[in-house]
């Protein structure tokens, strides 16, 4: 804290990394383009790898982000060692003297936030915009969240949320709303208009990982639905199709024995194969949510993040016991289309998306400007949020 406080008053930049590992999961490129521009702050990407079960990095993925935030930042530090291993924290140091340490995710095997912890201080906004309640991966991660210095949540619900879970962490907490919404509604909004605009309608189906009953969230239905929402698309040739999956579905897939790695992989071609369809991967995945007219899904981010567009959004319930909405998912989920079933599935298609009944649009239009203001510039609350603390001494 002292020598932040000292650079920041000797004019000197203060270092700040991004631990990194999920293009799908970047959402503090407004950030770091701010920090970029101010010379109070030097900011730079530190991207790791995925790691399977057994610890063998998938170098397939790490290649492919690395790739993706070196076009962000060309000086990006890559953490993968040709021996598999990754580098220490101590030759990060030696590399990159962070004074400030933002974590993209709690999941990414090899970052330390106790050694970390030594020399920087450690800050962490969730890359997912939060609309379940799972107090144990949310707030009590082991190794996580007794390193952070600094959460930045969301909203003032948000926030109550997680002093009720941990009353200790007051002190940590503050309000900066969701960066990946910085300006995007005022960027993206005319796509809402030219997609209405005569063209053929696009439907967007993005299934999540987390299957099975040992899963912490249980969100997915792709035991259930993966074959007959690609026949759907299959069946109906006059509507375009993006197959969105979650990046560690392929992976998820094979560790609760529901399909090997290569059968995913076949699955996924089909998609490819589709003359009205694609598959997406990678981050910046905003201007798509805005070109489509409809979006089928059972993951819990994108609800809020597809709320942006006002458009329908047709949510998949899994049969295992799903985690439990906060109260801001529980708003959201009442402006979704909710189906159980592949009969319920093809019922609401027909209606929403085929003959356009949206009985839920005036609801969902009403919460997007609830939930989510117009002018929102989160980069800028956080930046002046570190000042306030670092001039202050808290």
């Amino acid at each position: 804290m002292r020598r932040i406080s000292r650079k920041l008053a000797d004019r000197s930049p203060v270092n700040v990394a991004f631990f990194v590992r999920d293009s799908e999961k970047w959402n503090m490129e407004g950030l770091y383009e701010l920090l970029l521009r101010d010379p109070r702050f030097s900011p730079r990407l530190v991207v790791f790898p995925y790691r399977l079960l057994n610890d063998t990095p998938v170098l397939e993925d790490y290649e492919r982000n690395l790739k993706f935030f070196r076009r962000i930042d060309s000086s990006a530090v890559g953490m993968l060692l040709k021996n598999g291993w990754s580098k220490s924290m101590r030759a990060l140091r030696r590399e990159f003297a962070a004074d400030i340490v933002f974590y993209q995710q709690p999941w990414i095997q090899d970052q330390n936030l106790w050694e970390a912890s030594r020399w920087s201080w450690n800050v962490y906004t969730h890359y997912a915009y939060t609309v379940n309640y799972a107090p144990k991966i949310q707030y009590f991660k082991d190794n996580f969240h007794e390193f952070l210095h600094i959460y930045f949540c969301q909203s003032e619900t948000h926030r109550r949320i997680h002093i009720e879970a941990r009353p200790e962490h007051a002190d940590k907490l503050d309000v900066a709303g969701y960066p990946k919404f910085d300006g995007v509604r005022k960027t993206f909004s005319p796509l809402l208009k030219k997609s209405d605009d005569g063209q053929t309608r696009l439907v967007i189906y993005a299934p999540h990982h987390s299957i099975g009953r040992n899963n912490s969230f249980r969100l997915s239905t792709f035991d259930w639905n993966r074959l007959e929402i690609f026949a759907l698309a299959k069946a109906h040739k006059e509507i375009n199709w993006i197959y969105r999956p979650h990046p560690t579905l392929k992976y998820a897939v094979e560790n609760c024995g529901l399909m090997s790695t290569s059968d995913y992989m076949r699955y996924e071609s089909q998609w490819t194969n589709l003359p009205n369809a694609r598959v997406s991967h990678g981050g910046n995945y905003m201007e798509m949510f805005f070109s489509s007219h409809a979006l089928i899904t059972d993951c819990g981010s994108f609800l809020g993040e597809y709320m942006l567009t006002g458009r329908p959004l047709i949510r998949l319930i899994s049969r295992n016991d799903p985690v439990k909405p906060n109260e801001v998912g529980e708003r959201i989920d009442a402006a979704c289309y909710r189906v159980h079933s592949i009969e319920e599935l093809e019922a609401v298609f027909q209606q929403v998306v085929i003959h356009g009944d949206d009985p839920l649009r005036d609801r969902r239009l009403e919460l997007r400007d609830a939930l989510f203001p117009l002018e929102q510039d989160s980069a800028q609350e956080i930046v002046n949020a570190l000042l306030r603390r670092f001039r202050n001494g808290s």
